[in-house]
């Protein structure tokens, strides 16, 4: 797996697929492009994709909006599960304004706050300064909680994605004119040769969700498997595929799935083996609880995402 890479051009011939990257050049029978439709419009494809393809990756707008994460701790719950989202006229890039959400789920005695706005509401001030206008931001929507809000509040921390992310010129994207999405997003799932297109975007269930990423991962595969003749149903391929992932989630509720997800993501983020990661200990959702919803999303409640677990140290200490 190669990070900080970037993908300049897909080409195509009778029998393989050739990308070209900013550091070397990889050959393969098929190439997936898992990234967001975003991401995807800006490569090169060669030959060029049909124009009536075209039109869907044509009509991506990049939105900077949300690039700014501000992420505010609080030591008791406030109003959970919400969600705010402003009115067009009250967008603006002077001060602190945006999206709201709160992260944590109703059986936690805390709330984790995001606030998603443009970079530039935090260009030249102390952290200070965000976390006041962040918390006046919120006061100003519930003056009832005023009290509330600066008293209980832990820590603040930002997140710019616009940096993380610095090939892609666009943190999110919609689609222009409208109704561009309902007459060619067909063709955000459509292979184009060997080229095939998978992501949560691309999914028709869990979609943005983890959960949406392997749901299509695992079609796109089954697409490939059948298109070499190493599976006979791409139906029944799914099929054992979904018994599997039952079978999986009721092996794991057996277990000690605090000390399975302990193990296996501190080898890939080390500081997620910290004791001080916040999660819920006492509950694990049944398979009647998932039923009509993605596993992710179930999971999610229950853990801590990356950028939420380093800041989870000082809520710990509180």
């Amino acid at each position: 797996m190669l990070t900080q890479t970037q993908v300049k051009t897909i080409t195509q011939t009778s029998d393989q697929v050739i990308v070209e990257t900013s550091r070397e050049t990889f050959t393969g029978r098929y190439a997936v492009v898992a990234t967001s439709p975003l991401a995807a419009s800006f490569l090169k494809y060669d030959p060029s994709l049909p124009l009536v393809a075209q039109r869907i990756w044509k009509a991506i707008r990049p939105w900077d909006f949300p690039a700014l994460n501000i992420l505010l701790v609080f030591k008791k719950s406030w109003r959970p599960g919400l969600i705010y989202l402003p009115s067009e006229e009250k967008e603006t890039k002077d001060g602190i304004s945006g999206i709201i959400m709160e992260l944590y789920s109703r059986n936690v005695d805390r709330s984790l706050i995001r606030i998603l706005t443009y970079p530039e509401a935090i260009n030249g001030k102390s952290k200070e300064e965000i976390q006041r206008l962040s918390l006046e931001f919120l006061a100003s929507l519930y003056p009832e909680d005023r009290e509330f809000l600066f008293e209980n509040f832990v820590s603040l921390t930002t997140f710019n994605w616009a940096d993380i992310k610095p090939f892609i010129p666009g943190v999110t994207y919609y689609y222009s004119p409208e109704g561009s999405l309902a007459t060619y997003g067909q063709y955000l799932r459509k292979n184009q040769g060997r080229v095939y297109f998978a992501g949560s975007e691309s999914s028709i269930s869990g979609l943005h969700w983890m959960s949406g990423a392997i749901i299509r991962g695992n079609e796109v595969a089954a697409d490939i498997l059948k298109e070499m003749g190493r599976i006979k149903s791409r139906s029944e391929y799914l099929r054992e595929i979904s018994k599997k992932n039952f079978a999986g989630v009721d092996s794991i509720r057996s277990k000690n799935i605090l000390q399975i997800l302990k193990n296996f993501f501190g080898k890939i983020f080390p500081w997620s083996s910290s004791p001080n990661i916040i999660r819920k200990q006492s509950y694990l959702p049944s398979r009647e609880e998932l039923s009509g919803r993605s596993i992710s999303i179930a999971y999610r409640q229950h853990y801590l995402t990356q950028s939420e677990s380093k800041i989870s140290k000082q809520v710990q200490k509180v």
